[in-house]
């Protein structure tokens, strides 16, 4: 499914940015909270696949969670990349 593949890639780049000590993390604790929301996301979209199969609302929902968890990793990744771009062009 679409949207539990688009949250999991989100929660993986959470991840790996939890990891590091990048200033985007100044709020780590909010971080760490959208980091549970979307492992909430994650569960409900296991649990409720068949659901996300048969109905067209429900197709809708999962089609939102999913653009919304990719629109939200882009963000995240573009801002990381900046930032280190304008860390270097700094250091030269």
């Amino acid at each position: 499914m679409a949207a539990y593949a688009a949250v999991t890639s989100l929660l993986q780049s959470l991840d790996q940015l939890l990891e590091t000590d990048h200033w985007i993390l100044y709020k780590k604790e909010k971080t760490k909270i959208l980091r549970e929301k979307l492992t909430f996301f994650q569960t409900f979209l296991e649990d409720f696949t068949n659901i996300f199969l048969e109905d067209k609302k429900m197709k809708h929902l999962e089609r939102m969670i999913h653009d919304t968890a990719h629109g939200m990793e882009d963000m995240i990744e573009s801002h990381v990349y900046d930032s280190s771009y304008e860390g270097q062009s700094r250091q030269e």
